[in-house]
């Protein structure tokens, strides 16, 4: 037993866990208890928090092209959808592609398992204004670029505020 009581507490423990979770069986499992975009997800006492790394990549926001070949129209629609913010307040700082990422979907709902291409765009918002969400997305806040880890910090968003800090960096 650890010095504050705890049962799993060690950095030996921590590693245990790390090895033994498989991210696919995670978000399978996930996918199967009915886990979308928007949801909130609590990972309480759970580990190290590589279950949590797992469930984030499926619960923040998104959207599917459903047919539409205008990738950047499809962005902007689903940034206006999941959000709930008016199409007119979003605003495209360029039409290029700010980010891709890449990762497998697992089995759900009949589908089979998938590569998927998240297309990303950078866009401009007030951040004065209120971001109500949607049926899907609940509790969307704005954060300060330097607070992104502490609510989300896998891989593909840690690039994506890179990206954004040295474009501000080459501004100034």
């Amino acid at each position: 037993m650890g010095k504050n009581g705890y049962l799993m507490e060690g950095p030996q423990e921590a590693i245990r866990l790390d090895v033994k979770t498989d991210g696919a069986v995670v978000e399978t499992q996930a996918c199967w208890a009915g886990i979308q975009p928007g949801m909130r997800v609590a990972d309480l006492g759970c580990g190290a928090g590589k279950t949590t790394h797992h469930l984030k990549k499926l619960v923040q926001p998104g959207g599917h092209a459903d047919g539409d070949a205008d990738i950047l129209r499809v962005a902007l629609r689903e940034t206006h959808e999941e959000t709930g913010i008016p199409a007119e307040a979003i605003r495209l700082v360029d039409g290029s592609i700010f980010d891709v990422d890449i990762h497998t979907i697992p089995p759900m709902h009949g589908d089979p398992r998938h590569i998927h291409f998240d297309i990303r765009f950078l866009v401009e918002i007030d951040d004065s204004l209120p971001v109500p969400g949607n049926d899907e997305s609940h509790d969307v806040i704005w954060v300060p670029l330097y607070h992104v880890s502490r609510y989300n910090n896998n891989l593909s968003t840690w690039r994506m505020v890179e990206k954004t800090r040295q474009m501000r960096l080459h501004q100034h």
